[in-house]
């Protein structure tokens, strides 16, 4: 038996094995979310259809699709069933992005009446010398 397998040992084991171990809890993966376009949502929406037998999916169609698209297994689940819902309230089906129109940035509001009701000798154009 190792002294390191000894559960009554409580001496610390040496400080190269703890480094080792260290090393190893810091490397985590992290994957980058991706803004996933329309086309590839469409994509992924057909790739369900063709998989499904009369409306049902395998156990494992999901994850495959994800697999071939480089998609979490959730957003895969979520455009199917986005597609689902509007199918069964006989709405064109349409799975792009809830973002359009919401981001960016927004319009300010100009107000034409207060600018027409400036006269036009006092109206300037401001222009940069090059």
């Amino acid at each position: 038996m190792d002294r390191f397998d000894d559960p009554m040992d409580r001496t610390a084991p040496p400080p190269s094995l703890i480094n080792e171990h260290v090393a190893e809890a810091n490397v985590q993966v992290h994957h980058q979310r991706k803004e996933m376009s329309a086309d590839l949502r469409k994509q992924v929406y057909q790739a369900l259809l063709a998989r499904n037998n009369n409306g049902i999916l395998h156990k494992k169609d999901t994850q495959i699709i994800a697999d071939r698209f480089d998609l979490h297994l959730r957003t895969v689940q979520r455009i199917g069933r986005r597609g689902k819902t509007q199918l069964a309230s006989n709405v064109p089906v349409v799975v792009s992005s809830f973002k359009k129109g919401r981001v960016g940035r927004k319009a300010i509001p100009i107000d034409l009446e207060a600018l027409r009701d400036i006269p036009d000798h006092t109206r300037c154009l401001c222009q940069t010398k090059h």
